[in-house]
């Protein structure tokens, strides 16, 4: 039977035992085979099949990812002791048997003439849990096999118990080469044997364990009991001590086999010499009299038995770890002496810690995303600053940013052309239907929207020379003269108003203002127009250097981690300047790493909550509502996470 044993820093969750006719999803998804309850696992993340000859894992998700030997892989054959990780889990894959418990009998040939040569008969005996329903009779058998085994309300338990008094980790069953040991997990409710809560328990055959309405029981058995060979008699007084007798066959040969099957009440491996003899001669005497009625002998046959008992073996498989080589350094040499020393004197928690955190920089760096492996990079300096080639994957990862910038910086500056050149475009298409239609004093300020994207465009100056034209030959009139002066009036109050706005650094409203001025149509005499534009420029300017000073506050706070007030000294930035593009990129900074932190903490807190920590969970939660941020994905989790504890 194949199996699976499921690691999270380092201490085994749950086994999973692999049938051949089915396939294991892997993931967070409640509907998973085999259910990876963590932030950084995909919802449906690998997929575990047999292909008649292999088992065989592949990923699943477009993100995630499937490390062996610290290098990321897409699919792979699995054989026994193969390990792989799906960050933060190990995984261990056994493929070998389960070895039963197995007695071995030897009974001489029953006939005089015979030469005293014995044949063996092996009896193998498996150790289950049966599930009894309300009138304590089984509706599920669970074989037990080599390891720990853990029990509760928890999907990743091996053991799933229904009953709502049962914990998330209600008890573990340890084989201790001898018999199966229960364990309470110190779970509130209690576990029960044989009617006493126990702590820990050496199970014997046909102990009771119950928990609220839930109730297994405890048993050695034999799987090929129904194939034995033909009773021939229940033995009578046997041995209080002494195992039952369940069947016994002759062979008519020269030479007799005694084949005995285990009553699940008695744990072979307790008998003493005293049991054994005891049991030899009760198998001995109704052998005796049936064989001397089938052959109607007169004469006395003197049966001499040795029952030699191999007793209950269990064979516990361990892999060990291999040792792992010297550390190299990216050319392929060996590391230096003083870094292995180094490296030795850390604990195991940190040599883990150490290889999970460089495997998924590695992972990150070979995906492309080189901030977060940079990320992951000083965590490991935080620690030591020499493992492994760390410091060369940092200059990489810095180099491929600075790449990545200039690419992103010249992709973003052809866009921004074509982009002009659209809205150019765009704008002197209206101007020419504002023309048709004789607007003729709009048609300068039409075109003057473009006067800073393309001033030396051809098609605008003979628009705006056409309207002119056209304006001229209007203002002859008196009308036209009346109407001239009532809006030079109004450009020259609209022009007062944008200077108050702008002497008291209302600059959005002095541009406004401004604007205004520049699309009246009037008779510029006082160069009216010129100077709006001038204040619109200075406005700008001013705004900017607003924005700027905003910009470097929001970088300051950034570079405390103190993200929500970087958020909003930045968004304020980008409200006085939206061209601003510093104040962008520490926007786009800021709102990732922020995410990243909470994300990190809000994965914290779901690992306190399923080890049932549920303060320090809530604890967690309530510094993610802290931060104030609102907009990320992760502020609405927690909030919702907290709601379920405070209600």
């Amino acid at each position: 039977m194949a199996k699976l044993n499921v690691f999270l820093n380092g201490t085994l969750q749950f086994s999973k035992d692999l049938d051949t006719d089915q396939e294991y999803v892997l993931g967070r998804g409640s509907q998973c085979d085999i259910c990876l309850d963590h932030a950084e696992v995909s919802r449906q993340h690998a997929k575990l099949k047999f292909d008649g000859n292999n088992w065989n894992i592949e990923v699943l998700s477009r993100f995630g990812r499937l490390m062996v030997n610290g290098h990321p892989i897409e699919s792979v054959s699995l054989t026994s002791g193969a390990q792989f990780t799906i960050s933060p889990f190990e995984f261990k894959f056994d493929d070998k048997e389960v070895v039963d418990k197995t007695i071995r009998v030897e009974i001489p040939a029953q006939d005089p003439v015979s030469d005293d040569k014995t044949s063996l008969q092996q009896i193998a005996v498996k150790s289950v849990l049966l599930r009894l329903d309300g009138q304590g009779e089984p509706v599920e058998e669970i074989t037990l096999g080599s390891g720990i085994i853990d029990a509760g309300r928890s999907r990743s338990c091996s053991i799933k118990i229904e009953d709502e008094k049962a914990s998330r980790r209600q008890f573990t069953l340890t084989n201790n080469g001898t018999t199966f040991v229960l364990e309470d997990l110190d779970s509130p409710n209690g576990t029960f044997v044989n009617g006493i809560k126990v702590k820990t328990h050496a199970l014997q055959s046909g102990d009771e364990i119950k928990i609220g309405k839930e109730i297994f029981r405890f048993e050695l058995m034999n799987p090929e009991f129904e194939n034995l060979p033909t009773t021939i008699g229940e033995p009578e007084d046997v041995p209080a001590k002494a195992p039952a007798m369940n069947q016994v066959s002759m062979g008519m040969d020269k030479t007799e086999v005694a084949v005995i099957k285990i009553s699940p009440q008695y744990s072979p491996a307790a008998w003493n010499q005293n049991d054994v003899q005891n049991y030899s001669d009760h198998i001995n005497e109704p052998v005796m009299s049936q064989k001397s009625a089938l052959k109607n002998k007169n004469t006395r046959i003197k049966v001499i038995a040795l029952v030699l008992i191999i007793g209950c073996i269990y064979v516990l498989t361990t892999n060990e770890e291999q040792p792992k080589p010297a550390p190299r350094t990216p050319a392929g040499q060996a590391a230096p002496a003083s870094e292995s020393a180094n490296i030795q004197k850390l604990s195991p928690e940190q040599k883990r810690f150490l290889e999970d955190t460089y495997n998924l920089a590695m992972s990150l760096y070979t995906t492309g995303k080189y901030d977060l492996a940079a990320l992951e990079i000083n965590k490991i300096f935080q620690i030591t600053p020499t493992y492994k080639d760390s410091k060369n994957i940092q200059a990489l990862c810095q180099q491929a940013l600075e790449i990545k910038k200039q690419q992103d910086e010249a992709e973003r500056r052809k866009k921004d052309q074509e982009e002009l050149q659209a809205k150019v475009s765009s704008v002197l298409d209206g101007c020419e239907k504002i023309l048709s239609a004789k607007k003729y004093g709009q048609v300068e300020s039409c075109v003057s929207q473009i006067s800073d994207m393309d001033p030396e465009n051809s098609r605008a100056q003979n628009l705006s020379m056409t309207a002119r034209q056209a304006i001229e030959q209007m203002e002859n009139s008196k009308d036209e003269q009346a109407s001239r002066a009532r809006r030079k009036s109004s450009a020259l109050r609209t022009f007062e108003n944008a200077k108050k706005a702008f002497n008291e650094k209302r600059y959005p409203a002095a541009i406004n203002n401004f604007e205004q001025v520049a699309n009246i149509s009037f008779s510029d005499s006082d160069d009216i127009k010129q100077k709006a534009k001038t204040g619109i420029k200075v406005a700008k300017e001013r705004m900017l250097e607003m924005s700027n000073h905003l910009m470097h506050e929001g970088k300051a706070a950034l570079e405390t981690k103190d993200y929500k007030n970087a958020i909003s000294k930045l968004v304020k930035a980008l409200a006085l300047s939206p061209d601003n593009g510093d104040a962008r990129l520490y926007f786009e900074k800021a709102e990732r790493e922020s995410h990243l932190e909470l994300k990190n903490l809000y994965a914290e807190a779901v690992i306190e909550e399923n080890l049932g920590n549920i303060e320090s969970a809530k604890k967690k939660w309530r510094i993610i509502l802290e931060s104030g941020l609102v907009n990320d994905s992760y502020y609405p989790k927690a909030k919702s996470k907290l709601g379920k504890y405070e209600r």
